[in-house]
């Protein structure tokens, strides 16, 4: 029994050892990033909302921890829904962490994945911009035979396109 103990102890001061790791890596990549690569930064709402769940990700475990010891302040052992809110808390915690590194990496994604909600889609305004230049280009070789027709008196005056109209 004894060797079972030390077994999932070790266990669990590693997990918790690893998470650590991970939260240090995460902060030391976002000031990295904020003091040499700021150019990086694709998505400043997204970077935001990052260190928002990174700063919840510490506060909202330890509270909920908190609240719940105090609860237990006058009972003699933890009832069995305060386990659970404690194990939810823990829980709670790891998706945070995750989902502030998750939006940390979208931040910084400049317009690679076609589809992806942080990036904009260049093909998209170039498709558009070309069919648009083409029809410009058009009225305004129009615009400019029409005139000459008009100067030579072939046509009307108001037959051509002004450039106020353009």
């Amino acid at each position: 029994m004894p060797e079972e103990f030390v077994l999932r102890t070790g266990f669990t001061n590693l997990l918790v050892g690893a998470e650590t790791w991970v939260a240090v890596a995460y902060l030391a990549g976002m000031f990295l990033v904020l003091a040499f690569r700021p150019q990086q930064i694709a998505d400043p709402s997204s970077f935001r909302r990052s260190y928002i769940l990174f700063a919840l990700y510490f506060i909202v475990p330890g509270s909920i921890n908190a609240l719940i010891l105090l609860t237990m302040i006058g009972s003699r052992g933890p009832g069995e829904m305060q386990m659970v809110i404690l194990q939810l808390s823990g829980i709670t915690g790891k998706v945070l962490l995750g989902l502030s590194i998750i939006f940390a990496l979208g931040s910084m994604i400049h317009n690679r994945i076609s589809g992806f909600p942080f990036a904009k889609r260049p093909e998209i305004e170039s498709e558009r911009s070309v069919p648009l230049a083409d029809e410009l280009k058009r009225l305004r070789e129009e615009n400019v035979r029409l005139r000459k027709r008009s100067a030579e008196g072939g046509g009307r005056e108001d037959e051509g396109i002004h450039g106020s109209e353009l």
